[in-house]
């Protein structure tokens, strides 16, 4: 019974520093609005994370309604230049999960731009769309890509390791 009662917390102890990383960083979102006919589509868009630690996970959220009638999400992704600076700013989308209304994702950035202080800030831009099937208005669901983006600040580390 003590060495299970070792081993679990020390196990809580080992998943607490795992998730350290991805709590770090303080996230925002502004919100847009796009019309597809009648129906008007509110979305979250432009997250920014400050104190991002460079290759640690970004868990976010997107929600969304409409004035009318949602469909479902047909796609999720980059869009348009991907990650920006080109060649400054690498990463990759970890995971997508679909619910109503909902799109929980996680993005890792793997690769920052070190800002010309030199005093070691580093950022990045994800530039994404989720493409949302909406009631034009008349009865007719329409694929409409949403663009947002995801912008992180850095405090620290290289543009291109950890």
């Amino acid at each position: 019974m003590r060495n299970f009662l070792k081993s679990a917390a020390m196990g809580t102890a080992m998943l607490t520093l795992l998730a350290l990383p991805v709590l770090a960083a303080e996230s925002s979102k502004a919100t847009c609005t796009a019309s597809v006919g009648s129906n008007t589509i509110t979305y979250d868009c432009n997250f920014v994370s400050n104190g991002y630690e460079m290759g640690a996970p970004l868990s976010l959220q997107l929600d969304y309604a409409c004035s009318g009638r949602c469909g479902g999400v047909l796609a999720f992704g980059l869009s348009g230049p991907g990650y920006v600076p080109r060649g400054d700013v690498e990463g990759h989308i970890m995971s997508v999960a679909r619910s109503a209304g909902s799109v929980a994702f996680a993005l890792m950035f793997d690769k920052l731009h070190e800002d010309a202080s030199a005093n070691g800030h580093c950022n990045g831009t994800a530039f994404m769309t989720m493409l949302l099937n909406v009631d034009d208005g008349s009865g007719r669901m329409k694929p409409t890509p949403m663009p947002f983006k995801v912008h992180v600040n850095s405090n620290g580390g290289g543009s291109g390791s950890n």
